[in-house]
Order: C-alpha cells, then structure tokens, then sequence
C-alpha cells in the first residue's frame, strides 16, 4: 500500500533526476523511457510540484525495477564489475533476444511493459535465462 501511496501524492521531480545520476545515464534518456516530457520535469521541479500519477507510477517501477537487479547482482546474476544501479542501466540499453532484439527501455512507458521487465529480470535471476 505503500506504493500506492506514494504514486497517488506524487513522487518529487528531482528523483528522477537522482536516478538518471545513480544509473550514470543522461536526464533525457530516463525523460524519453518515462515517457516524462523534460520540459514538465522541469517545471515540475521548479515550482516544487510532485510528479502526475501516471509518471509518478513509472518512476515507482523504475525504482522497483532497481530492486530486482540489487537482488540478481548480490545473487551473483549480473554485475560483478559494477553496481546494480550500473548493471540496470546497461541492461536497459542493450537488445535482448527474449524481447524480439528489442531495449528494455522501450517497455518504461507502461505498466504492461514494467510487468514485462520485471518477469524478464525474475527469469533471468531464476536462471531460466543465462
């Protein structure tokens, strides 16, 4: 529920920002895979608003999404050079056979793609796919 919560107040416009930083990728990658317009981003930050619901909810998925590679690096799945931070932003960018060729990061913009993601990544720490 706490979730849930968080998404309906609305999460803070600078953790977007603070995840771009965490991951070590560009602001306008996270904006453009969020689905978050910058311009909004920034307004947002400026005038100290939280995010809408519905980017809110993808930030949340993202930050959860986080939580999956901590648990599949610490496991030893992934990342032994780097960070689960790290190891995410990598992984996003890179095509991936399960996903027909396609980049995790083209599925960010929805719940259905987040889900998709998360099963991969459940998958992937199982050792369903090596």
């Amino acid at each position: 529920w706490t979730r849930i919560a968080v998404v309906e107040q609305g999460v803070p416009a600078h953790v977007v920002e603070e995840l771009a930083a965490l991951m070590d990728v560009p602001l306008n990658f996270l904006t453009r895979a969020l689905c978050i317009p910058a311009t909004t981003l920034r307004r947002r930050r400026r005038d100290f608003k939280p995010l809408a619901t519905g980017d809110s909810d993808r930030v949340m998925g993202l930050a959860c999404l986080m939580g999956c590679a901590a648990l599949l690096v610490m496991e030893g799945g992934g990342g032994e050079n780097s960070g689960p931070a790290r190891w995410m932003s990598d992984w996003l960018k890179t095509p991936i056979p399960a996903l027909a060729g396609r980049r995790p990061a083209e599925f960010l913009s929805t719940r259905s793609g987040f889900t998709l993601i998360e099963d991969l990544l459940e998958k992937i720490r199982s050792g369903a796919f090596a």
